[in-house]
């Protein structure tokens, strides 16, 4: 896993601790009446960040058991972009595509050992989702300091493989080979947003943010019938957005 979480949440305390600096400065930037020539209508928003899997599913319950680790230690960096549309001085429509790829090692539990060592593989999980949502601004967008929360749905790209080595069990002597395991697919979800946007110049601010995702694909190809793997998870941000 990368070391990003922390520069993340760096990002996020310096956003909040200038935001009541903001908040209390004259220093305002009106985007003049919906529609009119000095309106900026349009968002174009960079964000990083870290998301990390919950791992409530059958299929986390089962590879935990057999193998050491969990979901949790595929948490890993986040790279997005959003597309804002707005639709009134409170409201906007947000078009979002992100990705992430995270990996960790993972053992056999128990005294399963090759020559001392644990015998591993290499588990490697990637999610790209593609979402539309609503953004609502309860203090309006003219505001030195922008709270919002939105929420939506699209389509989940995913990705999950094993690859390194294994015991077959099906062999009464239990021997170790090298293999990869893999299954993809494309499931419906839903997201829910929270966040601050804190403008510096006219077209331009920061913002931080946290979404959750909620999403669960059946399993397949190599893993089929080991049922349902769970994709949701939260993912919390920062970037910097352009108004235009």
């Amino acid at each position: 896993m990368r070391k990003l979480p922390t520069f993340t949440l760096t990002i996020i305390a310096a956003l909040a601790m200038a935001a009541p600096a903001f908040a209390g400065s004259p220093r305002h930037f009106p985007r003049g009446p919906v529609g009119g020539p000095d309106y900026e209508q349009g968002q174009f928003r960079l964000s990083v960040g870290t998301f990390e899997p919950r791992g409530d599913s059958e299929f986390w319950d089962g590879n935990s058991q057999l193998f050491t680790g969990s979901a949790s230690d595929l948490k890993d960096v986040m790279w997005g972009g959003d597309f804002l549309w707005s639709i009134n001085a409170n409201a906007s429509v947000m078009f979002s595509l992100e990705t992430v790829e995270g990996a960790t090692t993972q053992s056999y539990r128990g005294d399963y050992l090759e020559g001392g060592a644990p015998i591993s593989h290499r588990t490697t999980l990637a999610v790209t989702p593609f979402t539309v949502g609503l953004v609502f601004y309860p203090a309006g967008e003219k505001a030195p300091v922008i709270p919002y929360l939105g929420f939506g749905g699209g389509l989940y790209w995913w990705r999950y493989t094993e690859n390194g080595d294994f015991i077959n069990f099906n062999d009464e002597a239990l021997p170790i080979f090298t293999g990869e395991y893999r299954a993809d697919g494309v499931q419906a979800g839903f997201f829910g947003v929270a966040g601050l946007d804190i403008p510096v110049q006219k077209n331009w601010s920061v913002f931080a943010e946290v979404r959750y995702h909620k999403v669960r694909a059946e399993m397949g190809d190599d893993f089929d019938g080991m049922g349902k793997i769970d994709l949701s998870g939260p993912q919390v941000s920062a970037g910097v957005a352009w108004r235009f």
